[in-house]
């Protein structure tokens, strides 16, 4: 909506001097709601950037929908091409290499927006088909992002700033010495304090600039060192796609809504209520989108060909996960370097950024005077995930340590550059990690004073090849070496993790003791989001963590959430489960919940036992990091909503399951209610709902039951 519709002009004469003040007041309400909109998507902007490697409908890690579909496309007009199928356009240039939604993608793979000319249907709503035979060639091509998109990230990732990304031309000779005009793909950014850099983004960008630097020194400044991998890791990249199990049977019609919601440029403002206010008709797309805009015509065609797929698998549907690019590396910059909020090496001639096949933010401008005052070190380590939060700080800062992590043990005075717990828009100079990543390097035998965050200015710097996220190789590599570590750890100390039996009925469980009472004076207590707390263990005498791989012998782990996303007939939940399989002679049933406080360590070992993990969608799933090989993980998603919030059909968890080697079941609740607020007559204040759910507990149960036969663990 453009600025210029906040500041309408309103005539007024006597006669309507009321409706011309109503009227002002509306046009004040109306620059209200539109600001209050625009702050909403600066946040959100960096969020859903750091969610595309969690999407099944946009960004690197679509699955589904193409699952169905190869080489379908459609035209402007929704013409068939030859075998039935419909494309959306003539075509561009390299066949495959767009189809995405906003943002780049798994191992480099393009994404959509307006400036793209073409769109696979990279599963219907921008999914990467998992048995598409282009997906390796596509692993390495060069990402496709919209100057809009483009633009926008730069300007709400980088507070508005000067920040900016462009291609130059540069002038070459060839043959007979004729000049003529290549593209230098060599982007470069241009900074507000230090001017025009060259960026480098990936591996080859780094080879090349080794391999023809000008600099004094030898490589300009850079080694590279390729990672040493065990033969099984190297095995992993040639595993066959991984299999997920949709329970409910509705996912065709999840991803139907998802497709519909990209389709129209009205829903989304609807839902916002913002074209009541306003009275502004302008095309507002569903932000999660990234820009694709499919016909309800072919929306339908991908729901009906995902219905029928399921019909013929029994519900399953297959995930590929991103190919090995190249062999892993390790590179170390020296000379004057600068690391930047989010993670990007700075020197007077280049920046690199770590994610650069996956951008997950713009540049933000470097304070290069306070990061020499006051944080100067001689060696840093950079593992920066970009958002702050329990999910990101373990599963992505805890495995990004994994390449490096033996040369961190022994040298205590190399430092680990991580994301900040504040935003980028709160640049405070006192820029400091999250409680959970200091206790989570603790965790690694690793001093929590060690790891830092914000601007920094350093003698050396060391990063080592980040994933795109984790449906991909180089992910299940760094994440299964980070369980084992953690895993190796809790075993070592676990005579200090103790076990509690519980009752074998729902309302059997022990005492719960309020979180606030282990709080208090507890600054660095893991508030994170579901993953703080556990109420119940229980013990029949097996010790799931004494194997790599589950048998059916452990425990049964049910989370409880207390607050957004909950389920609010847990109560019954729990009941149908005790009913049966709580009499079970070789199983018991546990509880984690996060409305009592205990320690991480103690719920990595509730983890490290269990063989059956059910819970809603949320933070707490990250644990499944200490989980065996062959467990079974249920959890309920929250659906598809025209709303800004990230987490509704999320399927991290999915790919983080899947890429541990555990089997994911995927299921829908029977109702679903978002957020809101009301005014309370009884307290005289407005009061703020959290989201939550209603599941079918008695098909929830059968479900799992159906699962457990199947494993041969009933």
């Amino acid at each position: 909506m453009e600025m210029e519709s906040m500041v309408t002009p309103v005539s007024l004469n006597d006669s309507r001097a009321g409706k011309g003040r109503l009227s002002g007041r509306r046009f004040v309400l109306c620059g209200v709601i539109l600001i209050a909109l625009f702050m909403s998507y600066a946040v959100v902007w960096p969020h859903v950037a750091s969610f595309s490697n969690q999407r099944d409908w946009r960004g690197e890690d679509r699955t589904a929908m193409h699952e169905m579909f190869q080489g379908v496309q459609e035209t402007p007009g929704g013409q068939e091409t030859h075998g039935g199928q419909k494309t959306v356009s003539e075509g561009s240039a390299g066949g495959g290499e767009g189809g995405g939604l906003g943002g780049d993608t798994s191992g480099g793979q393009g994404s959509v927006g307006a400036g793209s000319p073409t769109r696979e249907i990279e599963s219907g709503s921008g999914y990467r088909p998992s048995h598409h035979k282009e997906d390796d060639d596509r692993q390495d091509s060069p990402p496709v992002v919209s100057d809009g998109d483009r633009s926008i990230a730069e300007e709400h990732s980088a507070g508005g700033r000067d920040i900016k990304e462009h291609r130059g031309v540069e002038k070459g000779k060839e043959g007979g010495g004729e000049e003529e005009e290549v593209e230098d793909r060599r982007s470069r950014v241009t900074d507000p304090i230090f001017g025009e850099r060259r960026l480098l983004k990936t591996y080859e960008d780094l080879v090349a600039y080794v391999n023809g630097s000008s600099s004094a020194t030898t490589g300009g400044g850079i080694e590279l060192k390729e990672q040493s991998l065990t033969p099984e890791e190297l095995g992993w990249a040639n595993d066959p796609p991984c299999r997920w199990n949709d329970v409910s049977g509705t996912f065709h019609l999840q991803e139907l809504a998802m497709c519909l919601l990209c389709s129209s440029t009205k829903l989304f403002r609807e839902s916002l209520k913002d074209n009541l206010i306003c009275k502004d008709d302008k095309p507002r797309h569903f932000i999660f989108c990234g820009g694709w805009n499919p016909s309800e015509s072919l929306c339908y065609t991908i729901g009906d060909a995902i219905e029928k797929e399921a019909n013929k698998t029994g519900g399953y549907h297959e995930r590929k996960m991103g190919s090995k690019l190249h062999n892993p590396f390790i590179a170390t910059f020296r000379g004057s370097m600068y690391v930047s909020l989010n993670g990007q090496v700075y020197t007077d001639e280049y920046v690199y950024d770590p994610r650069g096949r996956c951008s997950r933010g713009a540049f933000p401008s470097i304070r290069p005077e306070y990061a020499r005052a006051h944080n100067h070190y001689k060696k840093v380590y950079v593992v920066d995930h970009l958002w702050p939060g329990f999910h990101h700080d373990l599963a992505e800062m805890g495995s990004q340590l994994m390449p490096f992590y033996e040369e961190l043990l022994a040298d205590p005075s190399i430092m680990i550059h991580t994301t900040s717990a504040q935003s980028i828009y709160e640049r405070a100079e006192g820029d400091k990690p999250s409680a959970f990543s200091q206790k989570l390097i603790e965790e690694l035998r690793i001093n929590r004073t060690r790891l830092i965050a914000g601007d920094v200015h350093a003698d050396e710097v060391v990063v080592a090849d980040t994933p795109c996220g984790i449906p991909e190789w180089l992910y299940k590599v760094y994440g299964i070496r980070l369980g084992k570590v953690l895993r190796e750890h809790l075993l070592r100390d676990r005579g200090l993790v103790q076990t509690t039996p519980t009752g074998k009925t729902a309302q059997g469980m022990q005492e719960e003791v309020p979180r606030e009472a282990f709080e208090t004076g507890r600054s660095d207590a893991n508030k994170s989001e579901g993953a703080a707390t556990t109420t119940v263990t229980s013990s029949s005498g097996h010790s799931g963590e004494e194997e790599d791989t589950a048998t059916g012998k452990g425990t049964m782990l049910v989370i409880r959430r207390s607050h957004k996303r909950f389920i609010d007939n847990h109560d019954e939940l729990m009941s149908a489960l005790t009913d049966a399989f709580g009499n079970h002679p070789s199983r018991t049933l546990e509880v984690y919940d996060d409305r009592v406080f205990t320690s991480q360590r103690a719920i990595w070992q509730q983890f490290a036992s269990a063989d059956i993990i059910v819970s809603p969608h949320g933070a707490g799933l990250t644990n499944m990091l200490m989980t065996k090989r062959g467990a079974v993980v249920y959890e309920f998603l929250q659906p598809i909503d025209a709303q800004i919030d990230p987490s509704h059909l999320n399927f991290c968890y999915r790919e983080l399951a899947l890429i541990l080697g555990l089997d994911y079941f995927g299921d829908f609740p029977e109702k679903w209610y978002g957020p809101y607020v009301e005014f309370d007559i009884k307290q005289k204040k407005w009061v703020s709902h959290s989201s939550h759910m209603t599941v079918n507990a008695t098909k929830a149960v059968e479900n799992i039951k159906k699962i457990l036969q199947d494993k041969g663990w009933l």
